[in-house]
């Protein structure tokens, strides 16, 4: 589950509710929005990386969608890449690395058009 795998990889992981729920106007919607910071102190499995001891902090919010008085489905929203940045698994935005990979991908969209 996802608690079972953030616990793993984060074990001191902390998460604050930055406002009260919202309710959409159509009464079948809540939002709530959040932080959340850990240390990667153990692996992310999937998809199985090793832990990089750095430190995150997250801003995300969740949507429930209500039906029948019952959650009939829940999402969650937040930047994947930032927290793969925040933890040095993708590189950071406008350096060397990342261009190089623009680049790629421009070539390969030349390519295969």
């Amino acid at each position: 589950s996802f608690v079972t795998l953030t616990a793993t990889g984060f074990p001191d992981y902390e998460f604050t509710e930055l406002a009260p729920p919202a309710i959409a106007e159509d009464g079948l919607t809540a939002y709530a929005p959040w932080r959340v910071t850990g240390t990667n102190t153990g692996p992310l499995d999937p998809p199985g990386f090793a832990a990089t001891e750095k430190r995150i902090e997250i801003e995300g919010i969740d949507r429930w969608q209500f039906r029948d008085g019952l959650i009939s489905r829940y999402r969650a929203f937040y930047d994947f890449a930032e927290m793969g940045r925040q933890l040095g698994l993708m590189p950071p935005r406008g350096g060397a690395i990342e261009r190089l990979g623009v680049r790629a991908q421009r070539l390969g969209a030349r390519v295969r058009r």
